[in-house]
């Protein structure tokens, strides 16, 4: 355990991940402790607001549509400043649009994002002009991006080892202290401005072992992500508060359509039935019941709280076999039995009686972004176990879509790839609604994926923090209202 001791300064947080970023990328940052800590340093163009999920800007002062709706013209405000003084103006968002839109950048859910946006211009007045391929829904959902800054980079090709991300130049409320050095804490300091004005001084993030008894003794004021096994003991405690933190991932089996049983859609049909959401659910070690669960059973690619989402769609139930007996090859992310312990070995177990004989591969999560690129499954497992985080956009194109680039075995429905199209074409809610309620019901039919639950964590924070409001995936969105009790 690090020995920190908070009785230096009142403004001063210090909270615990399980892991520490080895970078901090304002273009890269896609899951765990980096894009939770992003928003600390870095200002998004726009972002949903944790309460309402309205989009708003804080850079932004007002925009509107132009060409038949094929121009995004955004008005930027003034006081906005990087973090070496310089201001944030049209350029910088200009540049971080066709960063995004660059080709030569391995990002791979953004398929979406170049599809629709074409490319990005500073108009005379100082505005960003936004051009889109054809009009969408609303622009500022694809948006909702951090805003580098144009003058650090050479190009908007950037690497995703790029040095840049060892000490992260931006306009958020916080700026890094020192450039990252693996296996050190990494200190932010508080960087006020005429729009953002954090009532903390500094926010310290560590990674250790025994981070909750480290919280309990006053060593840290926060662990973010509470292993199951603890929240028994802490949710009758007076002096920290168990808080629920909305990942919206879901987690899914995908199979390999060209497997010689797998392909059967008998086959998957008892395999689906045989998983059995709920008791699966019931079996991780959560402690007393909660108002929000840990893990809730899913019908289709969509977290329960998306509009998208169909509720009306019934489990597969009832005793279930595979006939014949065979066996299925199961990778997995080795970071699966710590983030929701049980749900490996409970779906082997049921899998088994219904005839499957299952080999359970943990691979190495640093590895296991390989298997899931472009179809690189194939050849190594019969399925693969693993969770899609869909964000707040609830963006499903890249592991549903027979060409997306996050689509594990490449399994393609003609029906699913053109409900995705219609979606994306949509020009209102109501089209895109029905396209995606569509998709929902339809990829719970096909069964070529498997979705099975949504696994939330929870969080901890001592009594002495005060308005720890934490964003749906984002986390730290609302970082300016948090507060430490002397």
């Amino acid at each position: 355990m690090l020995p920190f001791v908070l009785t230096a300064l009142a403004g001063e947080l210090t909270y615990v991940e399980r892991e520490l970023p080895t970078r901090l990328s304002g273009l890269y940052a896609s899951e765990g402790a980096e894009l939770r800590v992003v928003d600390l340093v870095y200002e998004r163009l726009f972002y949903w607001t944790t309460i309402s999920s309205e989009l708003r800007s804080r850079l932004v002062r007002r925009y509107e549509l132009l060409e038949a709706r094929t121009v995004l013209r955004l008005y930027l405000g003034d006081g906005a400043v990087f973090h070496d003084g310089r201001p944030v103006t049209a350029a910088d968002v200009c540049f971080t649009v066709d960063a995004h839109r660059d080709p030569r950048n391995p990002l791979d859910r953004h398929e979406r994002f170049r599809e629709v946006v074409a490319g990005c211009a500073v108009g005379p007045e100082g505005t960003a002009d936004v051009r889109l391929a054809s009009p969408v829904v609303d622009a500022r959902r694809l948006l909702d991006l951090p805003v580098l800054p144009a003058h650090r980079f050479a190009g908007t090709a950037i690497p995703a080892d790029d040095p840049e991300w060892r000490q992260p130049l931006g306009s958020g409320p916080f700026a890094l202290a020192a450039p990252i050095v693996a296996g050190e804490p990494l200190r932010f300091e508080a960087r006020r401005s005429p729009l953002r004005s954090p009532e903390l001084d500094a926010v310290t993030l560590v990674a250790m072992d025994g981070a909750v008894d480290a919280l309990l003794a006053g060593d840290v004021h926060g662990v973010v992500e509470v292993p199951p096994a603890d929240h028994a003991r802490l949710v009758a405690r007076d002096d920290v508060f168990v808080k629920h933190h909305d990942l919206r991932r879901v987690w899914f089996v995908a199979f390999d359509p060209s497997h010689a049983r797998l392909k059967d859609p008998a086959v998957r049909r008892a395999l689906d039935a045989a998983a059995d959401r709920s008791a699966a659910c019931a079996s991780l070690p959560e402690g007393p019941e909660h108002a929000l669960p840990l893990c809730e059973p899913v019908t289709g690619p969509f977290v329960p709280s998306s509009p998208y989402y169909r509720r009306d769609l019934a489990f597969t139930t009832g005793r279930a076999t595979v006939g014949e007996p065979f066996a299925i090859r199961l990778g997995y992310d080795a970071d699966a039995d710590r983030e929701a312990p049980g749900l490996v070995a409970a779906l082997v177990e049921r899998w088994a009686k219904a005839g499957a004989r299952v080999e359970a591969v943990p691979v190495p999560h640093a590895e296991w972004g390989e298997v899931l690129r472009e179809h690189g499954a194939r050849g190594r497992f019969d399925a693969v176990l693993d969770r899609w985080q869909a964000d707040l956009r609830d963006e499903v194109g890249p592991l549903l879509h027979g060409d997306g680039a996050s689509n594990p075995f490449g399994w393609s429905d003609p029906e699913v790839d053109a409900l995705l199209d219609r979606a994306h074409r949509a020009t209102t809610d109501t089209e895109a609604r029905d396209a995606l309620q569509a998709l929902h019901a339809r990829v719970a039919d096909a069964r070529g994926f498997l979705f099975l639950y949504e696994v939330d964590v929870r969080s901890v924070w001592s009594e002495r923090v005060q308005r720890s409001i934490n964003a749906p995936v984002h986390y730290f969105l609302d970082v300016d209202v948090w507060r430490i009790r002397p």
